[in-house]
């Protein structure tokens, strides 16, 4: 069922027009970045540093791509569930694989599309970097600090940014995961909602609230900033709680107390 509920989503009119717009943002970022590193405040910058990922071009951009990820993915797929428990669908794919199959390939899709359509366009936009900024190596002149300097990053801090393109990647990994928990998280609230209407803004309360807090996701996918491991790990635990608990919610109102769907 994983991959009927993959092969739907991949070819749906919607996913063509989220894709489109992700990747529109990413270029747009590259534009910003490439523009400040060859005449403006970031001049001669490393092409990792100026990538989306990074955060470090524009705020707009990075606004639009990642603060807003809930919107896209619950109108993609996510609020799949709720139209197809309106239409009694969701009866046939229950009555043919099971409660508890059914359940998690919605999780697992939701993980896969969240993770695959924000991944992707974050790889092209680092590419383009590359391209255009080959041979930059600045990141504002930490790049010259010794690992004693990075007070809450520390070593791995120092590590990432004497490495950067091997710190890009994990951080990528780290963001695959973050945004692959976001649509599983949002899925789970369809289930446990039964309303897409709360689902999209409790979603979006929460994404953002996750990111305005002291120990904030940005701390988990965003590199090249002074906190570390440490501070991420505390970051991740807190974004895993919420991840936890709308999973435990969603779970028993479908497999536990069977509600009806």
């Amino acid at each position: 069922m994983l991959k009927e509920e993959l092969t739907k989503t991949f070819q749906s009119k919607r996913s063509l027009l989220l894709f489109a717009y992700l990747v529109i943002v990413a270029i747009g970022d590259n534009i910003s970045g490439i523009t400040q590193a060859k005449y403006g405040s970031y001049l001669d910058a490393h092409p990792a540093f100026m990538s989306l990922l990074s955060g470090s071009s524009s705020i707009l951009f990075y606004a639009l791509y990642v603060w807003l990820l809930p919107i896209p993915v619950i109108l993609l797929y996510c609020s799949r569930y709720n139209q197809e428990r309106i239409s009694r669908i969701n009866y046939v794919y229950i009555t043919k694989v099971g409660r508890k199959k059914h359940f998690f390939s919605k999780l697992g899709c939701s993980f896969l599309v969240s993770a695959i359509y924000f991944g992707l366009p974050l790889i092209l936009n680092l590419l383009i970097s590359i391209l255009f900024l080959h041979g930059g190596t600045s990141f504002c002149g930490i790049e010259k600090w010794n690992a004693s300097e990075f007070d809450l990053g520390g070593n791995f801090v120092y590590y990432c940014i004497q490495h950067p393109y091997i710190g890009w990647a994990i951080y990528f990994i780290a963001a695959l995961v973050v945004f692959g928990l976001a649509g599983l998280m949002s899925q789970c609230m369809a289930i446990f909602s039964k309303n897409n209407k709360i689902t999209l803004s409790v979603s979006f309360a929460l994404w953002i609230s996750l990111f305005s807090i002291k120990y904030n996701l940005t701390m988990v996918i965003q590199p090249y900033t002074e906190y570390g491991l440490a501070y991420a790990a505390k970051a991740l635990a807190i974004f895993m709680f919420f991840v936890a608990v709308s999973f435990i919610a969603a779970y028993v109102s479908l497999l536990v107390n069977k509600d009806e769907v």
